[in-house]
């Protein structure tokens, strides 16, 4: 069944988005480079010592991480309907880049389900919901193992943290608990699949790969910026700063200043280099929201062409 996408006002809303997205986005970095010179000049030596080619190598870890993400909600919708990879990739860009200016991209939930009958949206809805809840999952699970290792060996870094770190814990074992329940009682209770099972393992498989792929982006982009070698305790930093991060209600838009600032207060109290941490989240937001927000606009307009010549 072909879905009679959006609204026409959607059409309009996309194109406003994305010319206020390009707009800000030159904006805030001419504003930072302009204020911070000795930052730019460190960047320019940089880009001189041949940052463009280990970009390569990094772009392909954005491609691993986005290939995953478009298989697992292909995984989740096949329980359903048969469904092939490049219409799953369409569906995941087109309702990232409507769903980039809400709040930790709820908007996401609300566009999916348009791709599909009304009969089966609810079941829809709560297929995007588990997948979404597996990567949160993948992020407590990692932020306790970082705050497990911190309790061992660094201890006095937790006199820096506003929350006990009992308290942190409890919060983070509750999570995991209750999303695995509520995934089993509610698979069971709507009979998600007809012929097979929600199969957990896999999701959580691609969700716990993706969780190492962009920690692992985040690493090396760490150690080009700030010149260091190869560190596994900074791993525990990533881990931590991801965790926190994920709480707080912000615009997707915003991620690389709300995770830049984490990450410069969570890397100095473990003793690591964060003065150039700006640059880090920024090329992790270009990378992995900027250009699939872009994507999912050219998929967009691509579609509507073709609706109106149909």
């Amino acid at each position: 069944m072909k879905l009679n996408l959006f609204s026409p006002t959607l059409d309009k809303d996309l194109s406003r988005f994305g010319l206020f997205f390009l707009k800000l986005a030159i904006i805030i970095y001419a504003v930072w480079f302009l204020s911070e010179k000795k930052q730019w000049e460190h960047f320019s030596k940089i880009i001189e010592n041949g940052f463009p080619f280990y970009l390569w190598g990094l772009l392909s870890l954005s491609i691993m991480n986005w290939v995953l993400e478009i298989k697992k909600w292909q995984k989740l919708v096949s329980t359903i309907r048969p469904i092939g990879f490049k219409e799953a990739l369409r569906q995941s860009l087109i309702s990232f880049a409507a769903s980039l200016f809400t709040p930790n991209r709820i908007g996401e939930y609300g566009i999916k389900i348009l791709y599909f009958p009304k009969n089966i949206r609810r079941k829809i809805f709560f297929l995007n919901l588990a997948g979404n809840l597996w990567q949160l999952v993948a992020t407590v699970f990692f932020g306790l193992l970082a705050i497990g290792f911190t309790f061992l060996y660094h201890p006095k870094i937790f006199h820096s943290f506003p929350l006990d770190i009992n308290t942190t814990i409890l919060w983070g074992l509750l999570i995991l608990i209750v999303s695995s329940s509520f995934f089993i009682y509610k698979t069971k209770r709507w009979k998600l699949c007809k012929k097979k099972n929600l199969p957990f393992l896999t999701i959580a498989g691609l969700s716990f790969s993706r969780y190492l792929i962009f920690s692992t982006q985040f690493l090396l982009f760490w150690m080009i910026f700030h010149q260091q070698n190869f560190d596994w305790h900074i791993y525990t930093g990533i881990f931590l700063t991801y965790l926190i991060s994920s709480a707080l209600p912000v615009l997707s838009m915003m991620d690389w200043a709300i995770k830049g600032s984490i990450a410069i207060w969570i890397f100095h109290l473990f003793g690591f280099p964060s003065h150039n941490m700006i640059f880090v989240t920024s090329f992790m937001w270009v990378f992995n929201f900027a250009v699939p927000f872009f994507l999912g606009l050219i998929f967009f307009f691509y579609q509507q062409k073709n609706k109106s010549n149909a």
